[in-house]
């Protein structure tokens, strides 16, 4: 990122893919100049597609699609039209630890921006937790480091943050040890890099509240729903529908 006279110009960079942009058009046109004069580039104009993310550009702003990214993984794995349900899980499915850890249970978070959902995640951990808070604690960790960035941007863009970003959680151990700065036959068998969220917390960074489970819009991602609690949650993270391709 470039901070010019006349407003800002941001460099994307992926591999051999690069985007240009920015409120400077004289410094883009710099900077384009500056890249073809230096390396072999091509100039493909107006931004469409970068990465599988489909862009649509309007008057009062941007819109990111990745519904032909999405179509193409449905068509590998051999799922169309006559394979639809209405829930992605079996709602009275029920998961359980395996071997006294708890292996099944997954970092999940959804991230937004003001209304606007910029990353979501869904993986399984790869460390066995000794209990179910410890595994939604490193989750809160995970979830921490994931919000940092767009904070870190931001303020790079000379919009820096003069708030605390709250972050959701549905179980309140958690966000107890979290804010207890005690260790005690709880807590101490969870690694001291577990505890990156207490060092934002107490930085001012990121601000704990709790959030019920059914109302947790990030449990859309782990967890089986009935059909109307699932439009419910899918609402949560507003999303449009679009026709694939």
């Amino acid at each position: 990122m470039s901070l010019t006279t006349q407003g800002i110009v941001l460099l994307i960079l992926y591999v051999d893919d690069m985007i240009i942009t920015g409120d400077d058009t004289a410094g883009i046109s710099e900077v384009k100049e500056f890249f073809s004069t230096n390396f072999e580039m091509k100039d493909l104009r107006s931004l469409n597609y970068f990465l599988g993310i489909e862009v649509l550009t309007y008057d009062n702003g941007i819109s990111l699609s990745e519904v032909k990214y999405a179509t193409d993984l449905l068509s590998k794995a051999g799922i169309g039209d006559d394979k639809i349900e209405n829930t992605p899980l079996e709602p009275n499915v029920r998961f359980s630890p395996i071997d006294g850890t708890f292996l099944s249970n997954a970092t999940l978070y959804r991230t937004l921006v003001g209304d606007s959902l910029i990353s979501w995640r869904r993986k399984k951990q790869t460390l066995a937790s000794r209990s179910s808070i410890e595994s939604e604690y490193r989750a809160l960790v995970d979830t921490t480091a994931e919000i940092l960035w767009p904070r870190w941007l931001l303020a790079e863009m000379s919009v820096p943050q003069s708030s605390a970003t709250t972050l959701y959680c549905d179980n309140r151990s958690a966000i107890q040890i979290a804010h207890n700065d005690v260790f005690h036959e709880r807590t101490k068998h969870i690694e001291i890099d577990c505890h990156f969220t207490r060092q934002h917390i107490d930085l001012g960074a990121i601000r704990l509240a709790s959030i019920g489970s059914l109302d947790q819009p990030a449990n859309v991602f782990t967890k089986p729903h009935l059909p109307r609690r699932l439009q419910v949650l899918v609402a949560k993270l507003n999303l449009i529908s679009s026709k694939p391709f």
